[in-house]
């Protein structure tokens, strides 16, 4: 508890929500990708890629921590650790989500709002395709 605390700072309960909601994301990730609805789109590159990138945010929030604890020595504190870590929190809850709704889980209006911004995205693509 002691070595969280430091590599973290005092915001260990967040990073076990955190690191948990890597987990849920990384385990709905691959039934995705195992399921019949995507055909068995399972690639290792692509998953090793992704685990990088989850690796890179834990960094990220241990980094973030270090400047809060030297913030505190110049007398400002920033709780940068905190609202990163929650920003990183709602992004992968929101992949979960995403990952649950191609499975065919109804999430209501979770689903309906994914969708949205689904479309939204594929037409700024559509868009920057043509310009």
């Amino acid at each position: 508890m002691d070595i969280m605390n430091h590599l973290f700072g005092g915001g260990a309960a967040l990073i076990r929500l955190l690191i948990f909601t890597i987990v849920l994301d990384v385990a709905t990730g691959l039934m995705k990708s195992f399921s019949k609805k995507t055909k068995m789109n399972f690639k290792s590159r692509t998953n090793l890629v992704g685990l990088m990138k989850k690796f890179g945010m834990i960094c990220a929030v241990m980094i973030s921590a270090v400047v809060d604890q030297l913030a505190v020595h110049f007398g400002t504190p920033l709780n940068i650790t905190f609202w990163f870590t929650l920003a990183l929190i709602i992004n992968e809850a929101l992949s979960v989500c995403e990952n649950l709704t191609v499975l065919g889980v109804d999430l209501g209006p979770v689903s309906r709002a994914l969708e949205v911004f689904k479309e939204k995205d594929k037409t700024e693509a559509t868009r920057r395709e043509e310009e």
